[in-house]
């Protein structure tokens, strides 16, 4: 067994009471990462008054730094009292990256004796390990702990790590302390439970503990300082929990690095909620069939059960929910109208597909297709209320009583605007779908929502009635609804362009029969009654803006049918609005650009979240030439996260169709290298040191592939880590 496999099974032991007493526990500990920003927030090292800068940098360090009979706070204040621009060098050399660590804290502890010997000769200086550690990770707590050797010693004990640690042993004892918590760092954040529990606690006033390095010194104390027997009770419960087929969570994001696969995972996740039956894995877990559920994915989007919408800087809740949007009528009057945005859409979607519906089994012998336009959106929502369609030609003609097309002539007037255009638009929708219905037809209306979609199909039920009560749409006619605030490409059932006049026949023969008799009969619905929103790229978005008041409403206890359902009034149409409790959101979010900790608040309280790293294994067994994709693709990611960070790794997605040397070379240029250079500024000289190559030879097109059998090397720095 590994050594994090082992930890992480006795990590288990520990995890699930941490994570039940998180919110006791972070009433004690949360000054741990507000010490952390009252430092970063007042630390430097330039400073004219050194003295009064150090005091307000460790001003809320606690018994971190000061604590009965231990004074390393107080001592090292007071040599900077004697001599400061020494302290000052001190810092300075402690904070050199350049250094090895050891190495530092070596000069740090000798210049600490050099002043006690000056100034306080017989005292202690208490600048030992423990205390320096804690002024490494104040400064850069994405990479440091805080060392105590009692807590580790305990900590590597209960956890039955491999690691040794021994008194006196200090340097042994440091790097080990760094490995074996950068073990357990890793293992916390695969949590997502408890990452979800602690960034909830975060606020303004703490660091945001991105990489959760200071959670690990934390859950670290937890670990040293509690009895086990209380953990190894509830490492049962925790088991079954474990064990147990949890349901689809209702709001989730995928994030990690480009290319490791989100968008992608959305497919598998959507069908996992709509179409379970559909997912078959391998062995290993890996799902098999990933282009039937890509097709499926699509029908069910053309359908309106899924919605996939991407954010951007300036996508707003007008777009999101519901807005007015400008419209030229007749090309010349402009009118303002509202429009539905693709969460409103989806929610009305979600909502349909918990209704019972009718079966139908039409035959396309006996159908007649209309198009009816009903670009007002007020007018199409009290269709849909009322289930009806109705069109705005004749005004407050009521042609009712009329069988004939010369008796709708003698109705209009000979003055009336448009009049031939409003007597054929009468005639089709009186006359026409009258004789179709004598002659036993079942005549289909169906509703475009642009000129490329379709956003309603009904069936006709009744006969046409004047309507006086409303202002717009007098002459109507009752419908069974088939499909309602749908979102279907009207080249998926039909081979030609909408076209203007409000009312029109389809032509049989250039609809696609099978499809739309699906559709209108209900044979392509999913076998869960589940919808599914995917937003790509969440973290671009505003998503204070862009929610606005629904954020609230998406929590599964707030959703309509739960134990504490809410429901707002929507700003422009007044209307009450639910989030529905067969809706999942799914978020996919890229760390390059921002990390997590940094997410909006709101948005992290209500969302769990998935971490999707680079798998070079997916990679196993392809060698291009001599160039192993796998190892390849390792030894780069690895030099990153030495030089920058686990969030700017390059995923495995752009080596995975990799066949040949023009492909890799192609993937180089156009993938792998404009990342690094982006990552890193165009710094060629650290993208070089990614690469493992000169600086010249990293843009040059005769060298890519040579540049990529050394990134492949080891390099002597990676051998010595």
């Amino acid at each position: 067994m590994s050594e994090e496999k082992k930890l992480d099974f006795y990590i288990n032991k520990y995890i699930t009471y941490y994570k039940n007493n998180f919110s006791k526990i972070w009433e004690d500990e949360n000054f741990k990462w507000k010490a952390i920003k009252c430092f970063q927030d007042n630390w430097d090292i330039n400073a004219k008054d050194f003295l009064k800068m150090l005091d307000n940098s460790f001003a809320q360090t606690y018994n971190l730094l000061s604590s009965n009979q231990y004074f390393p706070l107080k001592m090292i204040k007071l040599y900077a009292n004697y001599d400061c621009q020494k302290v000052r060098a001190m810092f300075l050399d402690l904070y050199n990256e350049d250094k090895d660590i050891i190495e530092r804290i070596s000069n740090f502890k000798k210049s600490s004796e050099d002043l006690c010997n000056m100034y306080t000769p017989g005292y202690q200086h208490y600048q030992k390990e423990n205390a320096i550690t804690v002024y490494l990770w104040l400064k850069n707590p994405d990479k440091y702990y805080i060392f105590k050797f009692g807590e580790i010693k305990s900590v590597a004990e209960k956890l039955h790590s491999e690691y040794d640690f021994r008194k006196g042993a200090y340097e042994n004892n440091i790097r080990n302390h760094i490995k074996l918590y950068d073990l357990i760092c890793n293992i916390l954040q695969d949590d997502f439970e408890l990452k979800k529990i602690f960034y909830s606690h975060l606020d303004e006033t703490c660091y945001q503990d991105p990489y959760m390095k200071t959670l690990t010194i934390d859950f670290g104390y937890y670990v040293a300082n509690i009895d086990s027997k209380i953990a190894i009770e509830n490492i049962e419960v925790n088991n079954k929990l474990q064990s147990k087929n949890y349901p689809q969570l209702k709001n989730q994001i995928l994030y990690g690095p480009p290319g490791t696969g989100k968008t992608y995972n959305t497919v598998i996740k959507a069908i996992e909620i709509t179409n379970p039956e559909l997912i078959q894995k391998d062995k290993d877990g890996n799902v098999e069939n990933y282009e039937l559920l890509k097709e499926k994915f699509d029908e069910l989007k053309q359908q309106g059960q899924i919605e996939f919408v991407t954010f951007h800087q300036s996508y707003s809740y007008e777009e999101f929910v519901e807005g007015i949007k400008p419209e030229l009528e007749n090309g010349k009057e402009l009118r303002y109208k509202l429009q539905n945005g693709i969460f409103k859409t989806i929610c009305n979607n979600a909502k349909e597909l918990l209704e019972t519906k009718v079966k139908y089994n039409f035959n396309k012998d006996n159908i007649s297709v209309y198009k009816i336009l009903i670009p007002d959106e007020s007018l199409f929502a009290y269709c849909i209320e009322n289930d009806c369609v109705a069109i705005n030609w004749g005004n407050d003609i009521d042609i009712s009583n009329c069988d004939s097309q010369e008796e709708i002539i003698a109705k209009i007037p000979e003055d009336f605007e448009s009049r031939k255009q409003c007597i054929s638009q009468l005639n089709l929708f009186k006359l026409w779908i009258d004789n179709d219905l004598k002659n036993s037809k079942d005549v289909i209306v169906v509703i475009p929502g642009s000129m490329n979609t379709i956003k309603g199909i009904a069936k006709i039920t009744g006969d046409y009635f004047y309507n006086s009560d409303i202002e717009n749409g007098h002459q109507q006619r009752k419908v069974d609804w088939i499909r309602k605030n749908i979102n279907i490409s009207s080249d998926s059932i039909y081979n030609s362009k909408f076209v203007s006049p409000t009312i029109t026949g389809m032509f049989n023969d250039k609809i696609n029969w099978d499809t739309f008799l699906n559709l209108i009969n209900n044979k392509n619905n999913s076998k869960s009654s589940n919808a599914v929103l995917v937003i790509d790229e969440i973290n671009r978005g505003d998503v204070s803006k862009i929610f606005g008041e629904l954020i609230t409403l998406i929590e599964e206890d707030k959703r309509i049918g739960k134990e504490h359902q809410m429901t707002v009034t929507l700003p422009y149409s007044r209307e009450p609005f639910g989030v529905p409790n067969n809706l999942y959101i799914i978020g996919t979010m890229n760390t390059a650009d921002r990390s997590i900790a940094l997410l909006d608040t709101a948005l992290r309280r209500r969302f769990d979240f998935e971490e999707m790293m680079p798998k070079p294994e997916l990679l196993r067994g392809k060698d291009i030439e001599g160039v192993d994709l796998e190892q390849l693709l390792t030894k780069i990611n690895d030099r990153i996260k030495n030089e920058y960070d686990r969030d700017h790794q390059i995923g495995h997605s752009y080596l995975m169709e990799v066949e040949n040397k023009e492909q890799l070379e192609r993937a180089y240029k156009n993938r792998i290298l404009p990342l690094l250079n982006e990552y890193f500024y165009n710094d060629i000289d650290t993208v070089s040191k990614i690469l493992n190559c000169k600086s010249d030879d990293v843009s040059l097109k005769e060298n890519w592939f040579n540049v990529l059998k050394e990134a492949q090397k080891p390099t002597k720095k990676d051998n010595e880590q």
